[in-house]
């Protein structure tokens, strides 16, 4: 297995996919830590891809329990708790434009 940089990754993006192509796995590394793996997408086994989605589903219902569904209204206020009012335009109950 052939381990790149995050920068050679990304100038050498076609010349490591061609590699891959031809069966090579190629991790990338990001601050001496592995990031990501590159590997053939044949080579990724079914048990894999089906222990990836039951994961994926464990996790979503593990935070729908946790959180509460998310809907979108959810979500804004969500992201909107904490942050500073928005300051009225003037004429609209603002007339100084504070």
């Amino acid at each position: 297995m052939r381990e790149v940089g995050e920068f050679e990754a990304k100038t050498q993006l076609s010349a490591l996919l061609d590699s891959v192509q031809s069966g090579e796995h190629i991790t990338i590394i990001k601050c001496g830590r592995p990031v990501a793996q590159l590997v053939p997408v044949n080579q990724v086994s079914i048990s894999d891809r089906v222990d990836l989605a039951l994961r994926i589903e464990k996790l979503r219902r593990r935070i729908a329990n946790e959180c509460g569904l998310f809907t979108t209204r959810g979500m804004l206020s969500a992201r909107n708790e904490g942050r500073k009012p928005a300051t009225p335009p003037i004429g609209e109950g603002n007339p100084r434009g504070d």
